[in-house]
């Protein structure tokens, strides 16, 4: 006579659980990991593209989107000369901040990881009046009076700056511009995609240094206020 007894029989239904949980977890992890692997931004973090650029409609690693647009990587600035006759961008935010800044003859982009260096960088340009400032930076879920959550970015910014926060929380089915900055120019109006995939127009109109209120459109303010259009890295829009 075979005697079974009730613990040994828990012992082997609990391990029996404890492995199908391990199984399914381990299943789970993979299908994440597959879908991941599959996603544009490894590939494209790998070299296997394609991230399609939205000016030249080709992958950012072709040679056709480095002839047709101004593409500006991580730890660069660059600052173009009006007209910008190309399509201006960066991609791959997944923690850095982008900075855009609009003047009269000139136009800088660019993208780094230390927000210190941003602050540093807008800081040497509200020197020059009539200009527009757009930062992209990582923010966080903060919630506000009415119990709902705010995007906040986590660095601060001058007031003039045009502050725009992205979450650092990568979707893999989140759209390729998200994490992209594009800049165009049309008839002498600036332009830039903002994080709700539309188009915002840049407006010249900020505080001199010595606390005037500037007009883009009057000649007399740099006779008044010695405007020094100092730039780095100058190159061309064409």
């Amino acid at each position: 006579m075979i005697v079974i007894h009730h613990s040994h029989v828990d012992m082997a239904a609990r391990s029996l659980i404890l492995h199908l949980a391990h199984v399914q977890a381990r299943m789970a992890r993979e299908m994440i990991t597959a879908r991941a692997l599959d996603s544009r931004e490894y590939r494209v973090r790998k070299g296997h593209g394609p991230m399609t650029c939205m000016f030249c409609r080709s992958s950012v690693l072709s040679k056709a989107h480095k002839d047709q647009c101004i593409e500006v990587r991580m730890y660069e600035n660059r600052s173009l000369q009006r007209p910008l006759r190309k399509g201006l961008m960066t991609y791959g935010l997944g923690g850095c901040t982008a900075l855009l800044i609009v003047k009269t003859e000139t136009i800088l982009l660019a993208h780094h990881p230390d927000t210190d260096i941003i602050r540093n960088i807008i800081s040497q340009e509200s020197r020059n009046p009539n200009a527009f400032f757009y930062v992209r930076t990582p923010g966080a879920w903060v919630k506000n009076t009415c119990e709902k959550y705010d995007l906040i970015a986590n660095a601060t910014f001058p007031d003039y700056v045009v502050v725009e926060a992205y979450t650092t929380v990568k979707d893999i089915d989140e759209p390729d511009w998200y994490r992209c900055v594009y800049v165009r120019e049309d008839d002498g109006k600036v332009n830039y995609m903002d994080l709700d995939h539309e188009w915002q127009l840049t407006t010249l109109c900020e505080k001199a240094s010595d606390g005037a209120v500037w007009d883009h459109s009057s000649a007399a303010n740099e006779q008044e206020h010695g405007v020094s259009w100092a730039t780095s890295e100058t190159g061309t829009g064409a």
